[in-house]
């Protein structure tokens, strides 16, 4: 199964690009799914705008799977696992969870054109073991 990437830089201009190598996940990791719930409730997803490609984030399907289903603002790596979220224009409102830090595999985290962001990064973001 190919996937699709696509990342935005800081110009808030999109690249996709195709990855030939196959998942390795049947099954979105469940900790990593828990994070993007609290970071949409924290950041008022119900009224964020989807200006990137990518989907909408979904909660209320069985077994949603952010990666397969090529979800906005997110990219992951190959083996299924958060490896960046970059908002861009997005009306991000509130702050950052504190469970982003479960994202062990998180290498880039972006808020471009995003003033109702308030708040300081949690004191846990980068610190894994």
């Amino acid at each position: 199964m190919a996937t699709s990437f696509t990342t935005v830089n800081d110009a808030g201009n999109s690249s996709s690009w195709i990855e030939d190598q196959a998942l390795s996940c049947s099954q979105f990791p469940p900790i990593e799914l828990a994070v993007l719930q609290d970071l949409y409730h924290s950041g008022q997803g119900e009224g964020w705008v989807y200006t990137s490609s990518g989907t909408p984030w979904d909660f209320n399907q069985p077994n949603p799977n952010p990666c397969y289903e090529n979800w906005a603002f997110i990219n992951c790596s190959t083996s299924c696992s958060i490896a960046e979220i970059q908002f861009y224009d997005s009306n991000y409102v509130g702050t950052l969870p504190s469970s982003i830090s479960n994202l062990t595999n998180l290498v880039s985290l972006g808020f471009k054109l995003e003033p109702k962001l308030t708040g300081t990064l949690p004191s846990t973001i980068g610190k894994y073991d």
